[in-house]
């Protein structure tokens, strides 16, 4: 199991603001007697920096006793969604995502429908070591992580990449098909994921693009796996053609009893022969530049034979 309890840093915004942060839009920290609080404006910002790819996790609570506050969050212009804390009600959210190396900024709108006093608690951000989005694993062979930045491995219809603490997954919440974009001009050889709902029994149903079903290899017997079990399933893909994959979840107990199923270390392991005679650089095989180079290679050996010819006598 890849990239386990990656390293990790808190930083804790309800007190100070560290060196190297900015907090814009919110007022000095106050107390209810027990804990620590900001008012929040309705748009407000933290400015931060890091030195390398990281995935941010933002933690925070806004509270106000009598009416609803509806809140969205962007990091670096992207969204990270919209949340609805209930009136008179501690509730914590953790909009997350991935950033690069540099200067980032989160950003926060929150509102009532009427005018209302907001309280935000137990303000918080943490910085985790990002997965990388591909290594070498053998001689023409790479491995791409879906829990990673820009990796061209990508899904639709997963949740964003969460963070449970020690290790990265993704969910799958519906019973509609996610679908998984393969990196072009690489030969798929192989789909890992581990998988576990905590819910109910379950089994995840694996297609190619064209409706074509895909065996799965997995260390559980029967036709539904068993909850709170992680499950490891492999998915055999050479030979088969290149294009997307879907994958789709069956309860046991029928409708939606088991969601959501959590999908944990899913990676995808490709060839790319490269450039020499069977892909010339594209990563495809080609029976014309095959025989190309192998008329080339015939021409370089003739004149390599002439070359050893002994040359004649003269007297």
């Amino acid at each position: 199991m890849p990239f386990s309890n990656p390293e990790q840093t808190t930083t804790n915004l309800s007190a100070q603001v560290p060196p190297g942060w900015s907090l814009m839009g919110f007022s000095d920290p106050r107390s209810d007697g027990v804990n620590l609080y900001r008012v929040p404006q309705p748009i407000s910002e933290i400015r931060f920096s890091t030195p390398r790819p990281r995935y941010v996790s933002f933690s925070y609570q806004l509270y106000s006793p009598q009416q609803p506050v509806q809140a969205s969050v962007e990091l670096d212009g992207q969204s990270l969604g919209q949340f609805t804390f209930p009136a008179g009600k501690f509730v914590t959210v953790l909009p997350s995502g991935f950033v690069g190396a540099g200067q980032h900024v989160l950003y926060f709108e929150q509102r009532c429908a009427a005018v209302c006093l907001i309280n935000q608690y137990h303000a918080g951000v943490k910085l985790i070591t990002a997965p990388p989005v591909r290594q070498n694993v053998g001689l023409g062979a790479v491995r791409w992580t879906l829990d990673s930045m820009k990796s061209p491995f990508s899904a639709v219809g997963l949740s964003l990449p969460q963070f449970d603490g020690g290790n990265f997954f993704r969910s799958l919440n519906q019973l509609t098909p996610a679908t998984f974009t393969l990196p072009s001009s690489f030969q798929a050889s192989d789909l890992r994921t581990f998988s576990v709902s905590d819910v109910g029994a379950y089994r995840l149903r694996w297609k190619m693009d064209n409706g074509q079903a895909l065996p799965v290899r997995t260390e559980r017997t029967g036709a539904f796996w068993p909850k709170s079990q992680l499950t490891e399933q492999s998915l055999p893909l050479v030979g088969r053609p290149a294009g997307a994959l879907r994958v789709q979840v069956e309860c046991a107990a029928g409708g939606t009893a088991c969601l959501p199923v959590r999908l944990y270390w899913t990676e995808l392991t490709s060839l790319n022969p490269g450039p020499g005679l069977l892909g010339a650089g594209s990563g495809q095989f080609s029976w014309p530049k095959l025989a190309g180079s192998m008329l080339l290679l015939l021409v370089f050996l003739a004149v390599f034979a002439l070359l050893l010819r002994p040359g004649r006598s003269t007297r």
